[in-house]
Order: structure tokens, then sequence, then C-alpha cells
């Protein structure tokens, strides 16, 4: 099979963000995802699957589709205060 076939439709993956169970923890900011592999890096998508996402203690899931994202080997999150 060829690695690159799923390169047109893209790659699905799903993120799962645990956010911490200690005071303050959470936010209320954008959040964004970028992956890293050996064939270069994805570019940002904004994790956001409902309306409260990042509360102290939840866990999120999210589902990305990524465009030709050759063996992501690590990922870099940021965010942005709304």
């Amino acid at each position: 099979m060829n690695p690159y076939s799923a390169c047109a439709t893209g790659i699905p993956y799903e993120i799962t963000v645990w956010t911490g169970n200690v005071r303050g923890a959470g936010t209320d900011s954008n959040v964004f995802i970028q992956m890293y592999g050996e064939g270069g890096k994805t570019e940002e998508y904004v994790l956001r699957n409902r309306t409260n996402n990042f509360e102290q203690g939840e866990v999120d899931k999210f589902k990305v589709t990524v465009i030709c994202n050759q063996e992501s080997v690590s990922n870099r999150f940021r965010d942005i205060e709304p």
C-alpha cells in the first residue's frame, strides 16, 4: 500500500487533552495544535468540539483531519486569550 495514498483525503487523528485538576487549571482561550513529523509540519488547527472545552479536571477529545502529515512524531500546543 502506498503510504501517501491518504494524502488526497487526509489522515484522521483523534486528539485527547486532559486539563489538570489543580487550582487555576483550564482556559477559555482558543487552543491550537500543530503536528511535526519527519516530512515537515502541519498547519495549526484550532481545537474546538463544543462550547466549554479545557475546563479544570476535564478530558476533551477532538477530531482533526490532516492533509499529508508525514508520520507525525510530536505536537505543539498554543493558546490565545479571548
